[in-house]
């Protein structure tokens, strides 16, 4: 029998690789170079991509880039079978939603805080329902890309 700690360390290999995978199908589906993905036996995790410097500066760019960065965690929703995501964002993709705020912010706007904030948190929200409904779309990618990243009960990927 598994100890506890056995099986959320599973767990935690199964959302890894889901969130991954998540970023790496959404990207693909966006049409940018994806170079691959890859966790380790601890759950961590990185997706490499590229993002056209062209988009840097472009809200439209930096929107791409937030449904990109949303796929993960919402990956992982789906994947584990949550009701929903019971995390806030992970940090890259925070950082992300407050840069597309700051660029869809007037003037007046960008000296508000909390209206920055809120804007950020629409945002996120588009983000992820962008991400959900491209992931519901390419699934079955999602579900071949997490199966072959994740290492095995021996630690191999």
């Amino acid at each position: 029998m598994k100890s506890d700690e056995a099986v959320i360390d599973r767990i935690q290999l199964v959302a890894a690789a889901y969130h991954e995978a998540g970023h790496a199908v959404v990207a693909a589906a966006m049409r940018y170079d994806v170079f691959g993905c890859f966790i380790d036996e601890h759950g961590s995790g990185v997706m490499s991509f590229r993002w056209p410097a062209e988009e840097m500066a472009t809200l439209e760019g930096r929107r791409r880039l937030l449904i990109v960065a949303a796929a993960g965690d919402v990956a992982e929703v789906i994947g584990l079978r949550f009701d929903d995501d019971p995390r806030d964002l992970d940090v890259d993709a925070g950082q992300a939603a407050v840069r597309v705020a700051w660029l869809a912010a007037d003037g007046h706007e960008r000296k508000d805080a909390a209206r920055l904030e809120e804007l950020a948190r629409e945002e996120i929200s588009t983000a992820r329902l962008t991400a959900r409904r491209m992931l519901d779309e390419e699934w079955d990618d999602v579900e071949a890309i997490a199966s072959s990243i994740r290492p095995t009960e021996g630690g191999d990927a």
